[in-house]
C-alpha cells in the first residue's frame, strides 16, 4: 500500500513544514499539524496551521533523478531540456502533470521523473525561477 504523505505551506510565517496529521472542518476547511522546533527550549515540537495559513501539498509517488520526493507546487528542471515545469494535479485527467509556465503540458510519470526531472525549489519559496 502507498504511503500518503503531505508537506504544507505555512503562510503566515513563510515556511514549508513536514505534515504530521491532517485536520478536516466543514465549516473552516482543511489545517494541519506539522513538525516544528522550539529554539528556547531546544526540542522538536508539534504546531498547528490555521486553516486560512495554510496550503496542502500532496506527494506525488514519484522521485527525481536525485531520489528527492515530489510533491504539488514543486519546480523541477527538465535536466536534458534545460526547461523549467510546475508539478501539478489535473483534476480533469486525473493524473499530475509538468506544466510549463507558458501552458505547455506533460504528463508526470515515475520513469520520466527518475531519469528527466530534477526538483529545483517550490512555487511558494522559490516564485523567482518561475517569474524570472
Amino acid at each position: 500500500m502507498k504511503e500518503i504523505k503531505y508537506r504544507a505551506w505555512d503562510k503566515k510565517r513563510k515556511r514549508m513544514c513536514e505534515v504530521e496529521h491532517l485536520h478536516w472542518s466543514k465549516f473552516e476547511g482543511i489545517w494541519a499539524t506539522v513538525k516544528g522546533y522550539d529554539i528556547i527550549q531546544q526540542k522538536d515540537i508539534s504546531l498547528q496551521i490555521q486553516p486560512k495559513d495554510c496550503i496542502v501539498m500532496p506527494y506525488t509517488h514519484a522521485n527525481d533523478m536525485e531520489e528527492h520526493e515530489i510533491y504539488d507546487g514543486d519546480i523541477v528542471s527538465v535536466v536534458e531540456a534545460d526547461i523549467i515545469r510546475i508539478i501539478e494535479w489535473d483534476p480533469n485527467e486525473l493524473e499530475w502533470q509538468c506544466n510549463t509556465p507558458g501552458g505547455d503540458i506533460c504528463r508526470l510519470t515515475k520513469w520520466n521523473a527518475k531519469r528527466q526531472l530534477k526538483v529545483i525549489g517550490n512555487i511558494y519559496q522559490n516564485e523567482t525561477i518561475i517569474n524570472g
